[in-house]
């Protein structure tokens, strides 16, 4: 499926202008390279803290248990794909309108919850809470995105059936016992993966310009994530991605 731009209702001219709101960005740059906003990367950054806020559980033992290691790796994963989601839907959608922004600006808040959390789980529910605010946002992007092309629809009904389930089980983990919580969260991460050749193929050319490979020349969490995904049914084009 080809790189779109979620399309939506615009503000009238006077009112953005009056708001401080500037139009949509660039698709891509002069050499066809897609960059993130500025907003992007802000959210990219409230991610990376809570990457760090997860490893800094290990503290300074230079021998941590097996316990607690398995911790590490767990919370990791957790906000590493809850960071990887956004960053893919940004990639393939390619969005930048007011509405984008303004759900963004709330998936923000959710990223510094499940940072703030991370230290106290299972204990606390800013994690999960965090979690949910960030996954409920993609999920209404997703649900913006349906209408974009048929193709746009037939892969997002795919993301939105596994994030939605995995949505639905993570806001169950808020009123279980503390100590059956990681195992609700395991089970919706799981559940939330999507399945090989379930979001159909790639454009009609044999190749998704959508898997846009991240070289490491930006801020993106992962190289050339995208490509592994099913939505790419061939390998990415070596193009940076944010940066």
């Amino acid at each position: 499926m080809p790189r779109v731009r979620t399309v939506s209702a615009r503000l009238p001219g006077w009112l953005t202008g009056w708001l401080g709101v500037r139009g949509p960005a660039p698709l891509t740059d002069e050499a066809g390279h897609r960059h993130a906003t500025w907003l992007e990367l802000f959210l990219d950054i409230i991610f990376v803290y809570a990457l760090a806020a997860v490893v800094a559980r290990l503290g300074t033992d230079p021998t941590p248990t097996p316990t607690a290691m398995l911790a590490v790796i767990g919370l990791f994963v957790v906000v590493q794909w809850a960071w990887l989601g956004q960053v893919y839907y940004d990639t393939r959608f390619d969005p930048d309108d007011l509405p984008h922004r303004l759900l963004v600006l709330v998936a923000l808040v959710g990223a510094g919850a499940m940072t703030l959390g991370v230290d106290e789980v299972p204990e606390s529910r800013l994690l999960p809470i965090g979690y949910l605010i960030v996954r409920g946002v993609l999920l209404l992007l997703y649900l913006r995105a349906r209408s974009t092309s048929p193709r746009a629809g037939t892969v997002t009904s795919v993301y939105l059936l596994g994030f939605g389930l995995g949505w639905l089980i993570w806001l169950v983990s808020l009123v279980v016992p503390t100590a059956l919580r990681p195992v609700l969260w395991i089970v919706a991460m799981a559940s939330s993966w999507p399945r090989p050749g379930s979001a159909g193929t790639g454009s009609s050319s044999g190749r998704s310009t959508a898997g846009t490979c991240r070289n490491g020349s930006g801020s993106s969490p992962s190289s050339c994530w995208a490509a592994r995904w099913p939505a790419c049914s061939s390998p990415c084009r070596t193009t940076p991605g944010r940066t």
